[in-house]
């Protein structure tokens, strides 16, 4: 029940008092409030609607319901009394905070927040968008900027993306060495970088080898050329007598 609004209704189930059937008879209300003294309800002295089945029904005044606790006791001649008890409750409409008048949108109150655990907030860079400090440290929800950067192996893999990146965001001056070192690692072995199943990586020995390496057997039909360490024939080529290559074996391992 809501405190002091008038037009509600309360309602009780009486018996009999000789046999346990429903009470027809006329039934009268009392009041108690918060516990003070009981009087006969105010709006036509107390006097109840049955509506059907030994259920009797009264309309409280306004001003019996602007209490925190009412006990609304239902007597009649013959019948064992019933008392219904409530508590009521208040419709908040919050209009202002600490003696301001607030402002709402869609019936929800507009948060403007000028402190932090009772330390002024830095203003906002952007409208409507505030200040955040990163937390330093290597529990859940932190980042350790220890070195003064975000490493590298706290990134989730294929965390960022080309369309994560705004254009020119990041230039080399913003790259650790190990950054530096991963992305050119990946663009080096990145399969099929060349021809199907050639990454960059094997595509640049074999041309160092063929431009500067060692050349072995030129005047048979096997030609050797190795690679500029001396270690391994990077191409074996099947050529005749005008250096045509009939069949060419790789190695850019």
């Amino acid at each position: 029940m809501q405190k002091n609004v008038a037009s509600q209704k309360i309602g009780a189930q009486m018996v009999s008092a000789t046999d346990g059937s429903a009470f027809t008879g006329s039934v009268t209300v009392y009041v108690t409030g918060d516990a003070g003294t009981q009087a006969a309800g105010s709006v036509g002295s107390g006097a109840c609607t049955h509506e059907g089945n030994g259920y009797h029904t009264y309309a409280p005044a306004q001003a019996e319901t602007n209490y925190d606790l009412i006990a609304f006791t239902f007597v009649g001649t013959g019948a064992i009394p019933q008392t219904i008890q409530v508590e009521t409750r208040v419709d908040t409409n919050i209009t202002h905070y600490g003696g301001t008048a607030g402002t709402f949108s869609g019936g929800r109150p507009e948060v403007n927040t000028t402190h932090w655990k009772g330390t002024t907030a830095a203003a906002v860079d952007t409208a409507g968008y505030p200040v955040v400090t990163v937390k330093s440290g290597a529990g859940s929800g932190e980042v350790d900027l220890s070195a003064g950067r975000v490493k590298v192996s706290q990134i989730a893999n294929n965390a960022i993306t080309a369309s994560t990146i705004a254009t020119d965001a990041i230039g080399a001056a913003q790259l650790a060495a190990d950054a530096r070192e991963a992305i050119a690692t990946a663009l080096l072995d990145l399969a099929a970088g060349v021809e199907t199943n050639r990454t960059l990586r094997q595509a640049l020995r074999l041309i160092l080898a063929a431009s500067a390496g060692k050349v072995s057997g030129a005047a048979t039909t096997t030609v050797a050329i190795w690679d500029t360490n001396d270690s391994k024939d990077r191409i074996t080529a099947t050529v005749d007598a005008d250096g045509n290559r009939s069949a060419v074996t790789l190695d850019a391992t």
